[in-house]
């Protein structure tokens, strides 16, 4: 196995030491993480956080707007549930997608977690919550912006008090709920493990508070808050808001682009792709785009593949004519390295002046392969935490592009455009290197068997482009 076959397949085998340790371990979102002390638990804290008792139904009231549908309590003159109109918790679009919770998790309270007890009178004027009780008076707004409940508070500064726990799993994702303050443009986040571990997790002078879902937002902004959130019964998180100011916005909608800066500049900060988001974003603004004609994230996933084919098809092709001449070179190269066996500099100082003799880059080869690297993480991440692609149908069994292939037919058809291009791709004769690289085919195909279905499609139609590629260059070289 000749050094360049050996550098090129340890880079083969890097990307793939890569994508494994992606797939086990994603990289945390561009939070600024801050040591957290972790204090005991009060036992008077959790006596009065928790529990909260699910309001009789009679004292139970709904309120729509466009995009939301607002569950509101009279005891506790409270939100009890949000409900989002237009996005669905399963792909059949029979199970409604619920920010905000009950019984009795996601109930938001107000007045240091006591007040669900009190009984209110309500007032509902079209989109618009009036509850009293004496001097104290609280307004909600329901769709003052979209995905966006705003909240005033008159007689007494608030304090808002929100429960949640992990959501039932949807299928085939893997999104995790955090709690997630934004600071200065900084985010910082603790998951249900640090809860679970019996972590504090404290904030002050916060732009936003948030319970991020990875799809979706639970967003308390448009002051400044102090608070902290800690576990209070089994699997049950409480989230303890304090904003300086009475009035508070609560965004309750996806993390899309559009919605986000119509809530607010300031909660663009959650619409994070990871280390590759440089990337990521410039690639879904193309996605979007392109699926104003076509309707079909999949085909614009096909038409990105194929841009991104021509873009680098020159470097591909020198690439491709290098290992070619590569090939053509190796009877010359195994001579060398028998005459030379005991003299590596000698050795080297050959190869070197052979490689300028025939004008070739040894190293040329694995440019394709290093490009591809960041572009295929920036789509992973794209698809696999931009809620425009979640649900978003292909053809026939690809009901969902964000979702591995239900009936692993997509995956398959890759390993065999893999195993079609390896067999075209100029090697050595090392037969133990064939096997290797056939045995990395097979490996891939598993791998990619539980990933995202768009994300194996870009990796197939990159490969047929790349076999039709190869065979122009066999032509020409």
């Amino acid at each position: 196995m000749g050094d360049t076959t050996r550098f090129i397949l340890a880079i083969v085998l890097s990307t793939l030491v890569m994508i494994v340790y992606f797939m086990l371990f994603p990289p945390p979102k561009k939070e600024v993480r801050k040591r957290v002390e972790k204090k005991p638990q009060q036992p008077t804290t959790v006596k009065r956080l928790h529990p909260i008792k699910l309001p009789p139904k009679n004292y139970l009231f709904r309120v729509k707007s466009k995009n939301l549908v607002v569950t509101f309590s009279k005891m506790g003159g409270s939100i009890v549930s949000i409900e989002l109109r237009n996005y669905f918790f399963d792909l059949e679009k029979k199970k409604p997608y619920l920010v905000l919770d009950r019984e009795p998790v996601g109930i938001l309270l107000l007045k240091n977690g006591t007040d669900w007890k009190t009984l209110y009178q309500a007032d509902v004027e079209g989109r618009k919550v009036i509850f009293r009780k004496g001097n104290l008076k609280k307004i909600y707004v329901v769709g003052e912006k979209p995905y966006v409940v705003s909240l005033k508070v008159g007689g007494k500064r608030p304090v808002i008090v929100s429960y949640f726990k992990e959501k039932e799993k949807e299928k085939h994702y893997r999104m995790k709920k955090k709690v997630v303050v934004v600071k200065e443009g900084k985010k910082i986040g603790k998951d249900m493990k640090f809860f679970r571990k019996g972590g504090k997790f404290s904030f002050s002078s916060a732009d936003s508070v948030s319970i991020d879902e990875g799809y979706f937002l639970l967003s308390f902004y448009g002051s400044s808050f102090s608070g902290h959130a800690q576990e209070v019964g089994k699997g049950v998180v409480a989230l303890r808001t304090m904003p300086l100011t009475n009035k508070t916005l609560i965004y309750a909608g996806p993390k899309r682009e559009e919605d986000l800066k119509r809530a607010g500049n300031s909660l663009m900060a959650y619409l994070d792709f990871g280390f590759f988001d440089i990337l990521a974003k410039p690639l879904l603004k193309f996605l979007k785009f392109t699926h104003r004609y076509t309707g079909n994230y999949g085909i614009d996933i096909i038409i990105l593949t194929i841009l991104i084919k021509i873009l680098f098809f020159p470097l591909s092709h020198i690439s491709y004519k290098s290992m070619k001449e590569m090939q053509k070179l190796q009877p010359v190269i195994e001579n060398l390295k028998k005459k030379y066996k005991n003299d590596k500099q000698k050795l080297n100082q050959e190869l070197i002046a052979l490689y300028r003799r025939h004008k070739i880059n040894p190293l040329s080869g694995c440019l394709p392969i290093l490009i591809q690297i960041p572009v295929f993480f920036a789509l992973y991440e794209v698809l696999l935490y931009a809620i425009e692609l979640r649900h978003a149908p292909f053809f026939w069994w690809i009901k969902d592009l964000s979702a591995r292939d239900p009936y692993y037919i997509t995956p398959i058809i890759m390993g065999i455009t893999m195993i079609l291009q390896q067999k075209l791709t100029p090697t050595s004769s090392d037969p133990t290197q064939e096997k290797l690289m056939y045995g990395m085919s097979i490996f891939f195909t598993i791998l990619f068997a539980s990933f995202p279905s768009g994300l194996v499609i870009y990796w197939t139609v990159n490969n047929i482009l790349s076999i039709f590629q190869q065979l122009y260059t066999l032509k020409k070289v």
